[in-house]
């Protein structure tokens, strides 16, 4: 006799999306359950146990991956609902230039490491995209257009960013409240350094509304501007020979803006109506809670998926020196915002 998979089982296995997004939602309640009876932060709590629950699914020989691009997208594009003019103006016109300051902190700190044989040229250019802020999403879109990019380059990152996401994750709200910081210092602070918006976002929740939708504000511009690293790296490491100096710089910043991914596009899109005023206090509540749940979820999937063994098998010493001047950058930051 021939036993039938039930209908919705049969659904899950044959869209791999409806199974990550009910895994991550399973996960991610399941850590808020725990973070409520224990009294622990719940995104610290997600990020811990969602670590621990992937390795344990693998260890038992799933081999599962649960994609969570769907609700990072979706908080990332629920993030532009809260920008309102007040909030957009707290962060000031001077933010272009602290963005553009610490991608260049960054991008030295790198090319003192590249000096120093730490990483070859390219590999630290785009390391560097990575760490400055831009994310993932960057470097997959850097690493695109470079073929002469070793092949293991986009998991080094990808562990890199994750690791300095994690520490920062569990240490820079108990920095910012240990130095007393105010919810805009620590809405820059964070929302700047961070290497994902996910973690920079859960951040900025556990030390107020406010810092929320400030550093939302501040993950808005990184995102909108994220094609700036982009253009430098292809600039620097994949030129265009066939182009005269202003012309190639302008063909590549156009190759560049192709590559942002879509959800960029929607938040701005997003921001801009809520910028007018097109969404009520209460809609704005009702949305911000589902934010907090995609970026949880989205958090989730990043614990599952982060493998501990990748560090012994890209390297644990370019891995912890990627960590390493990411700390230091995020040091020197931090000095520049407690002085302003």
């Amino acid at each position: 006799m021939v036993i039938q998979r039930p209908v919705w089982l049969q659904h899950l296995v044959r869209y791999p999306l409806i199974r990550d997004g009910l895994g991550l939602l399973a996960i991610a309640a399941g850590c808020r359950l725990v973070a409520s009876a224990t009294g622990l932060p719940v995104a610290t709590t997600t990020l811990l146990g969602s670590i621990a629950i992937g390795v344990a699914a693998r260890r038992c020989g799933t081999g599962l991956q649960l994609d969570f691009t769907l609700p990072l997208s979706c908080g990332m594009v629920l993030l532009g609902v809260q920008f309102v003019p007040a909030r957009l103006a707290a962060v000031g016109p001077t933010a272009p230039l602290w963005l553009l300051g610490y991608w260049l902190l960054v991008a030295a700190l790198f090319a003192f490491a590249v000096r120093a044989r730490w990483f070859e040229a390219r590999v630290g250019g785009i390391l560097a995209v990575g760490i400055a802020g831009a994310g993932i999403t960057a470097v997959r879109a850097a690493a695109r257009a470079d073929r002469s990019l070793p092949p293991d380059t986009l998991q080094l990152a990808t562990a890199g960013i994750l690791g300095a996401g994690a520490l920062g994750f569990v240490a820079t709200g108990e920095i910012a409240r240990m130095l007393t910081l105010d919810a805009a210092a620590t809405a820059r602070w964070v929302g700047i350094a961070m290497p994902t918006t996910a973690e920079a976002v859960l951040v900025g929740a556990g030390h107020s509304p406010t810092a929320q939708q400030l550093t939302a504000a501040w993950r808005l511009l990184i995102n909108v501007l994220q094609f700036v690293p982009i253009v430098g790296y292809l600039v620097l490491f994949v030129p265009d020979h066939d182009r005269p100096g202003r012309l190639r710089v302008a063909r590549t910043t156009v190759r560049a803006i192709r590559r942002v991914p879509l959800f960029v596009w929607a938040l701005a899109v997003v921001g801009a109506f809520a910028f007018v005023e097109t969404f009520t206090p209460a809609e704005r509540a009702v949305l911000q809670n589902v934010t907090n749940w995609a970026f949880l979820m989205a958090l989730a999937g990043i614990g599952f998926n982060t493998r501990p063994g990748d560090i012994a098998r890209l390297g644990a010493r370019r891995i912890v020196a990627m960590v390493l001047i990411w700390i230091t950058a995020t040091a020197l930051l931090l000095a520049m915002v407690c002085a302003c």
